[in-house]
């Protein structure tokens, strides 16, 4: 957008001024003591990272499964972190799983050394052979649109509350205030801004909001 492009042509030493956070985040508080599964799609690894690097250092959680879809090797954001724990998450209670698209050497090179957590295909793939306490899991995801409708399917599927499964949708957010409109999803009797109301949401909300998702 215009902001991208303004910020790539300014030189060091401008100054640029920050506004945020805004709306709410992940209940990391209500979430302690229990598994985490953190499904990633693309740049929807940004968002997830903190929520990643805080589950490890505090040790309040269960176990915590990072699985993140990239379109290839090039794409993955925090690429050395992401390799890192491919390789030693185990002990740090943190299991990492990633998933291509398009082939390239270093990707065939990672899959060789890591066959049961390297894989060609899309995220939903990488649930495959994973089993988790439905009664004691909670999924946080984020990605592009057409991810969640699989995620949440395969997330349902294996039982997990909706309550259980929260998204965070910052793609809608515009001006962040509330005040441009942009993000008004629902009807009459239950509309949402998702930068004021969200942009984190379970799955019921979308149940009951109309355009959420």
């Amino acid at each position: 957008g215009r902001m991208t492009k303004f910020i790539h042509k300014m030189k060091e030493g401008d100054i640029i001024g920050i506004r945020g956070p805004y709306g709410n985040g992940f209940p990391m508080e209500k979430m302690e003591g229990s598994n985490l599964i953190l499904v990633a799609g693309g740049l929807g690894m940004a968002p997830l990272r903190s929520v990643l690097w805080y589950a490890i250092d505090t040790g309040k959680y269960e176990n915590v499964w990072l699985l993140y879809g990239t379109k290839a090797y090039e794409d993955i954001l925090f690429r050395d972190e992401i390799i890192h724990l491919l390789k030693h998450g185990d002990a740090m209670n943190c299991s990492v799983k990633l998933a291509y698209e398009v082939e390239s050497p270093s990707c065939i090179y990672l899959e060789r050394g890591f066959s049961d957590r390297v894989c060609k295909g899309v995220v939903t793939d990488l649930f495959r052979g994973e089993e988790f306490d439905v009664n004691n899991t909670y999924a946080l995801i984020c990605g592009p649109p057409v991810m969640y409708k699989f995620v949440i399917r395969e997330l349902l599927d294996r039982k997990l509350s909706p309550g259980r499964i929260y998204m965070t949708l910052e793609r809608r957010m515009r001006c962040g205030i509330g005040k441009c409109g942009h993000c008004i999803v629902g009807t009459s009797t239950s509309i949402k801004y998702v930068c004021k109301d969200g942009p984190v949401f379970t799955y019921w909300d979308a149940l009951s909001t109309r355009g959420l998702i």
